[in-house]
């Protein structure tokens, strides 16, 4: 019984999505890449866009193009059930114990020790909470996930130990808004100081997070060499204006300071985002707003998104919505931006060095990242996978 198993989406369904292949692992099935014939396809699925729904579909149809016996289990977030699934287990606590009762593995995998996922990544995800309550009007994760919940500290610490013992460097702590964890009386910094305290991990770096809830005792943690000094902050617009018409819980006042606070102590800190261009309603004055501020800021890169309608959100009854041209070209302007800002944050790196965890190897270059999250290529006949070297910019 050979079990595939492909991940959409965001990085929380990614940490779902390794945790779901090593409890498959563990239970006996034999794991095979997506990209092969399997017995059974597990769709991990993503329904933050509408684009996401379809492109669920389209991986659907592509599994069973490859085997039109096999079985296809959807899990994750969806808003209607696609065609030709088998079986639908929306609840992903319970994943494995449906599947072992409805395709029970015949011959039981040898091969449960702790080991990395077939495709040996050098960092991973740990999921730490799930749910929110912002409510932005743009979003439906609230609907799709619920409210906040937190997972407890002991398991976490024992997820990240378990992943140490596989040999992985750096892990990544995510959620959908992983400033909202709350566990008995500890916060996000609360959390981090357990984490620094029970486990021997070399690198912690933090999934996207909401800049309103970031606090000083969070900023302090990277005094820390094994805190990676980088945080995606998730902006969405530069504009006020615009923030309020999308229900954020910021201005562009608070986020500033907030980077002000961080760039006093960290000059280096590396700093990336997500911007929503042709957000309806938006004008040229409210996009430059944006592009301007963002040159202010100084990220290091911008993950820019033109607005799509998802269905079920307050932003898809809105007058004024933005004609798909005017969004591409705004996103291709805030793209350029993007690029001129990473070409300046690498100016101000020259001459100094920098540990880069290696993740793999393309065309004859080690590829990796810095904890400020540079992209690092380097050519050599060495092995450097997984491992953490000095590099001089």
């Amino acid at each position: 019984m050979k079990i595939a198993v492909k991940t959409l989406g965001c990085k929380l369904n990614q940490a779902e999505g390794d945790k779901i292949i090593q409890e498959l692992v563990e239970s006996g099935f034999e794991i095979v890449d997506f990209k092969n014939k399997a017995d059974i396809y597990i769709i991990n699925a993503c329904s933050v866009t509408a684009v996401a729904d379809r492109k669920a579909q389209l991986v659907i149809n592509n599994f069973k193009n490859k085997n039109s016996k096999a079985k296809i289990v959807l899990t994750g977030c969806f808003s209607k059930k696609p065609s030709k699934v088998d079986l639908v287990i929306k609840d992903k606590n319970i994943l494995i114990k449906n599947l072992l009762d409805k395709y029970p593995p015949i011959n039981k995998s040898k091969n449960k020790s702790a080991s990395k996922p077939a495709n040996q990544k050098t960092r991973v995800f740990v999921k730490i909470q799930d749910g929110c309550d912002n409510f932005c009007s743009y979003c439906i994760i609230p609907l799709m996930r619920g409210l906040p919940q937190s997972i407890r500290v002991s398991e976490i610490v024992k997820e990240i130990n378990k992943k140490v013992e596989q040999g992985f460097k750096e892990i990544v702590l995510t959620g959908v808004n992983i400033c909202k964890y709350k566990s008995g009386q500890l916060d996000l910094a609360g959390l981090v100081k357990n984490i620094l305290r029970e486990t021997e991990v070399k690198r912690i770096r933090f999934g996207s997070i909401d800049p309103k809830l970031i606090t000083d005792e969070f900023i302090n943690l990277f005094d820390n060499k094994r805190i990676c000094n980088h945080l995606h902050l998730s902006l969405q617009s530069g504009s006020n204006s615009v923030l309020k018409r999308m229900n954020r819980k910021h201005t562009t006042k608070d986020f500033l300071d907030l980077i002000s606070k961080i760039k006093k102590k960290y000059s280096l800190f590396g700093l990336t985002t997500d911007i929503i261009v042709g957000y309806p309603g938006e004008t040229e004055e409210e996009f430059k707003e944006t592009c301007d501020f963002v040159k202010k800021i100084g990220f290091q890169k911008i993950h820019v998104f033109p607005f799509s309608k998802r269905p079920g959100t307050v932003a898809e009854k809105l007058d004024d919505q933005i004609d798909l041209k005017t969004k591409k070209l705004r996103a291709h302007s805030l793209k350029e931006i993007s690029e001129e800002l990473n070409k300046r944050f690498r100016q101000k790196i020259r001459s100094k060095e920098f540990e880069v965890l290696f993740e793999n190897k393309i065309n004859g270059k080690w590829v990796g990242f810095t904890d400020n999250y540079i992209k690092v290529e380097k050519r050599g006949d060495k092995n450097w996978f997984n491992r953490i070297i000095t590099i001089k910019f």
